[in-house]
């Protein structure tokens, strides 16, 4: 395919994330006019709304091939023909010889029941010592190095911003008050699907060159968007990625807060480049460790409620169970179950509050946060209006967390699940990436929750199917346990 590749580029090597892009551009054309063939041969009108989500795709692929600095005209690449239907439908030839595999060989108990084993990806699993071949020694969830190259440049451009536009990334116009006065604004659509203006400025005296540049790389960031969620990366919501760059935009996770729940999973996922279930969830929650360093606000205070409007969203208290204590959690007005929760960690194995002033507000406080928000890292969350740079717990900690919270809710099956499905995927990424991590993550965790924890990996392990080597991993991590710190 190289050579092919080559005379489109002119180049004697084609970077990776070209050459998958060129594939990419080559494969929604095929698919394009297969499908356009399918209704004219069934004698229907094509599907108008099919069609235009995969010509929406192909955009974006040509508009991504364009800010490259290879330039050529996409046009020039030829559709290729779809290869010849298979013999044998995916996965019947390797379930026929596993089923001969337990009628003509003889094993041991331990060598059937490993062949009966389900592995992290759902597909029959089975040792390579009996086997002349290993079919699944890929991990099917791994993105192509292509597409992994190109959401790395799209992570160093968003941890370059300075502003994030809230909304869609819209455009400048020119404002006329009463009195004749002109000013500039920038008109945009909020997360509920509203017309917005934001004020800039007198025409003339504002400055909206900072802006301008952030629409633009906003918009070349919603083209790789549309890429990258296709390709099957882990997405936000229009009113999670808006209440993210309002945070991001008031200096609230440079300050020291970070991001939690499902939306840090899938950030961390997308960052170690592997596809995993996406995660349902309209809650934000936000960990703050110690005081916020608020540079960007005069007198280090914001108020939570009042910054947040920028996102068009109409925010109201959560009431506690109980009436006397504050509220910590903020939630859309109405049916909405878009909720926001400041969470701190508890010096206690108890739950309680404690005021956030500098956020004009209260956190809940929860037992063994203080190990989870002990290590954190930069990492940026994908929406459908471009990227926003935020911080979350480290990925080694931040599975083993949840490892030991799935104990402490248990209570709640679904959610105690989810915890456990969340710690599974990620151990199972950072045991082909950097298995050391976990291990150090271990020792770091407190004495007093091992006990929890030794239950959850046993949980980890009865209900989960992991790989061979994530197996290992977590035999490991059991020995790392027994040197956890007082």
């Amino acid at each position: 395919m190289a050579f092919g590749l080559n005379r489109f580029t002119g180049l004697d090597k084609t970077p990776i994330e070209l050459a998958w892009l060129i594939r990419e551009h080559q494969r929604l054309a095929r698919e394009i006019d297969d499908a356009a063939a399918a209704f004219e041969a069934r004698g229907r009108r094509a599907d108008e709304r099919c069609l235009e989500k995969l010509r929406e795709v192909l955009r974006s692929v040509d508009v991504v091939i364009a800010l490259r600095p290879v330039r050529f005209d996409p046009k020039l690449i030829p559709t290729v023909r779809r290869k010849a239907p298979r013999l044998y439908p995916y996965g019947v030839l390797s379930r026929d010889i596993l089923n001969l595999l337990r009628r003509h060989t003889r094993l041991t108990a331990a060598g059937q029941k490993a062949l009966r084993r389900p592995s992290h990806d759902n597909r029959m699993a089975y040792p390579t010592k009996w086997l002349l071949w290993d079919t699944f020694r890929m991990s099917p969830f791994e993105f192509e190095s292509g597409v992994q190259a190109i959401f790395s440049d799209l992570e160093q451009t968003a941890y370059a911003q300075q502003l994030v536009p809230v909304g869609t990334p819209g455009g400048i116009k020119v404002r006329v008050n009463q009195t004749g006065v002109r000013f500039d604004v920038r008109a945009y659509i909020d997360a509920n699907g509203k017309r917005r203006e934001e004020y800039l400025g007198t025409l003339g005296s504002a400055d909206t060159s900072e802006v301008q540049e952030a629409m633009l790389v906003a918009r070349r960031q919603k083209a790789l968007g549309v890429l990258l969620k296709a390709a099957g990366y882990q997405f936000s919501d229009r009113k999670t990625f808006d209440t993210l760059a309002v945070l991001h935009n008031h200096g609230v996770f440079a300050g020291g807060a970070t991001l939690l729940g499902s939306h840090a999973y899938g950030a961390l996922m997308n960052s170690l480049g592997f596809r995993a279930p996406p995660y349902m969830t309209q809650d934000i929650d936000i960990g703050r460790r110690e005081s916020l360093k608020l540079v960007g606000s005069k007198t280090g205070v914001l108020d939570l409620r009042a910054i947040l409007k920028q996102t068009g969203l109409q925010l109201v208290d959560v009431p506690g169970l109980d009436r006397k204590s504050p509220s910590t959690s903020l939630k859309e007005r109405g049916a909405s179950r878009f909720r926001i929760d400041l969470l701190a960690p508890s010096s206690t194995l108890e739950y309680g509050t404690i005021e956030v002033p500098e956020l004009s507000g209260h956190a809940a406080t929860l037992p063994f946060l203080g190990y989870l928000l002990g290590e954190r890292v930069s990492r940026v969350v994908l929406g459908p209006r471009g990227t926003v740079p935020v911080v979350v717990p480290a990925p080694a900690r931040f599975a083993l967390h949840k490892v030991l919270v799935s104990q402490l809710r248990a209570n709640d099956a679904s959610k105690s699940s989810k915890d456990l499905q969340q710690a599974s995927a990620v151990i199972e990424a950072l045991t082909l990436r950097v298995p050391d991590d976990l291990e150090e993550a271990a020792v770091a965790m407190p004495r007093s929750a091992v006990p929890k924890f030794k239950a959850g990996l046993t949980a980890l392990e009865r209900t989960v199917g992991l790989s061979e080597d994530s197996m290992r991993t977590v035999s490991a991590i059991r020995q790392a346990i027994k040197h956890a710190q007082p």
